[in-house]
């Protein structure tokens, strides 16, 4: 939802995002949970996630006007946001859970999520909604998209099945923002494109008007001289 605020919402909006709503908060979690150890391929690709990622993706082209790319793109980043937050939020946990009373931790579990969430907003988020996102070419929006999907997911194993302590949470949310920035990167990458290409065709525009500001003094020139003749023509008669 960070990625929606500004986003165009199509027709009968809440009839198509409620339905949505429901399903991937409430439906999603249960099946998945129920059938967690039966989602998992190969050890290394979890199919809840690739499941939950497909339906992300459905749910946002459903209700807001994006384009395929768009829709890739920002469904990845919002994966990698969320589990840099987890990777965060268990770095914390794993800190302090021995002193504090369990409502307290719940507590800052929230306004860890609400700090990380807005944080990301603006660094992140708003700048991005300022550009112009139909830079991004579909391959490139497609193969950064499933890029940071396959890193994100293998990520999420190799925490729940090899390390879970405070360095391996740490790496796991730096490569995270790391991700991000790779993400991100493509845009401003093509933003200055964009600009550099603009300024071409400035340049050549400014060539063309100068060589037919030239030409239009050499023909000026060139009456100037015919009519200079044609007075002293004039004179001897």
């Amino acid at each position: 939802m960070l990625f929606c605020f500004t986003a165009k919402k199509r027709k009968i909006f809440w009839l198509r995002f409620i339905p949505c709503a429901v399903f991937l908060l409430f439906v999603c979690p249960y099946v998945i949970g129920y059938f967690r150890n039966w989602l998992v391929w190969g050890g290394w690709f979890a199919a809840s996630f690739f499941f939950q990622y497909i339906f992300s993706i459905f749910a946002v082209g459903f209700c807001f006007e994006f384009k395929w790319q768009q829709t890739l793109f920002y469904c990845s980043s919002a994966y990698a946001i969320e589990h840099c937050f987890n990777a965060v939020d268990l770095i914390v946990r794993s800190l302090i859970r021995q002193y504090i009373a369990a409502w307290v931790l719940s507590l800052i579990h929230i306004g860890l999520m609400a700090l990380i969430y807005t944080a990301t907003y603006f660094v992140f988020v708003r700048k991005i909604m300022k550009l112009d996102t139909k830079l991004i070419k579909s391959y490139f929006a497609l193969g950064v998209s499933i890029i940071t999907v396959l890193i994100t997911n293998i990520l999420s194993q190799w925490m729940a099945y090899v390390g879970n302590d405070i360095y391996h949470n740490m790496y796991d949310s730096f490569l995270c923002v790391m991700l991000l920035f790779v993400q991100y990167g493509l845009f401003y990458i093509s933003e200055l494109v964009k600009k550099n290409q603009d300024m071409k065709l400035v340049l050549h525009l400014s060539e063309e008007q100068h060589k037919m500001s030239q030409e239009n003094i050499e023909l000026i020139n060139i009456k100037c001289h015919d009519l200079k003749h044609q007075i002293a023509a004039i004179r001897d008669l």
